[in-house]
């Protein structure tokens, strides 16, 4: 008897059109999907060509937000199918993709800009390193000379405008002539 009242409540709103104050809709072909969005949701597992991956949607009465169904024998449907294509998961109503292409493409490039940066950065404190080795004096009468210990070394050079090349190397400088600084 209850049944018979909710296909006959259903049947009015399918004869009457939608804006009736019936509880239920009811389902006439069960091959008929149901829009959601963009996805088609079916009643009874159908094979859609394209799409291998079958997903199922639990009806509970608390979370089904989207109208009250029954099919033409008074019962109600507690399943919804529907599928998505290959590479992609069941989402709820939807279809995710599980092309990790482009999140490990993100990371290799994520790595080379972190090797270009520090390498950059290597390659800069080097031509600082070559610079800080052979620097003039600041008076201009020699050079100062570094290596990586920090240790300085001055050499001046007897050389003017005046001097002639044969006078340069004649004797090597004293010990006077080389002073040591530890900076």
């Amino acid at each position: 008897m209850m049944k018979n009242l909710l296909v006959f409540l259903a049947m009015s709103s399918v004869i009457f059109g939608e804006n009736t104050d019936a509880p239920y809709k009811l389902i006439k072909n069960i091959s008929d999907p149901v829009l959601i969005g963009k996805t088609e949701l079916f009643w009874t597992y159908q094979l859609v060509i394209g799409k291998p991956v079958h997903c199922v949607v639990h009806i509970n009465a608390d979370e089904w937000e989207h109208g009250e169904y029954i099919f033409i024998n008074g019962t109600k449907p507690n399943i919804l199918h529907y599928s998505c294509p290959f590479g992609s998961r069941c989402a709820r109503f939807q279809c995710l993709s599980e092309d990790v292409t482009i999140p490990v493409l993100g990371f290799v490039a994520f790595v080379v800009g972190i090797c270009v940066c520090c390498a950059k950065s290597g390659s800069r404190s080097q031509r600082q390193r070559r610079r800080e080795y052979v620097q003039h004096d600041s008076e201009g009468e020699g050079y100062e000379l570094m290596d990586q210990n920090r240790v300085r070394l001055v050499v001046e050079l007897p050389i003017d405008e005046t001097t002639e090349m044969e006078d340069v190397f004649d004797d090597p400088p004293s010990a006077g002539e080389v002073q040591e600084e530890i900076v």
